[in-house]
């Protein structure tokens, strides 16, 4: 009787530390889709950015030419600086697996990553990137950076 009973207390203790399949591929769905969300949102700041290739500044939702429907399904922000380097990134947003996700929906782009406490942007799939963030985009965001 009391081994039976150990093992069902152990088996209750051992289902509260490991995530259950639905919850990791429940989890595993939301960060693809915010991956495939921000890399859409992402492509329309750049191709707004180069088809206006004297803008600078954040460019303003409306002008962007988003899928009819698309919602932003994260805090993306973006940044067009006076040399023509575009920065989108997610401001609060912060996940290993989101940033593969955007790196896998912009067909393996190396120009994704995450910023680290010193300001560099890592990628989960390349390592440092060799670019150091902006100050103004805030430690953890995941950030796409391009030029026009």
């Amino acid at each position: 009787m009391y081994p039976l009973a150990l093992a069902f207390f152990f088996a209750g203790i051992a289902s509260i530390f490991y995530p259950q399949p639905d919850m990791v591929s429940s989890q595993t769905a939301k960060a693809d889709a915010q991956g495939r969300n921000f890399a859409i949102y992402r492509n329309a700041v750049c191709d707004y950015a180069t088809t206006n290739p004297t803008f600078v500044g954040t460019v303003p939702e409306s002008s962007l030419l988003l899928p009819s429907g698309y919602k932003k399904t994260g805090t993306w922000i973006n940044m067009v600086e006076v040399g023509g380097t575009i920065y989108v990134y997610a401001s609060v947003e912060r996940s290993g697996q989101m940033a593969s996700n955007v790196i896998d929906a912009l067909s393996g782009n190396n120009a994704v990553g995450i910023k680290d406490a010193f300001g560099r942007i890592i990628s989960t799939s390349y390592g440092d990137l060799g670019v150091t963030a902006p100050a103004y985009i805030p430690e953890d965001a995941v950030v796409s950076f391009s030029s026009r």
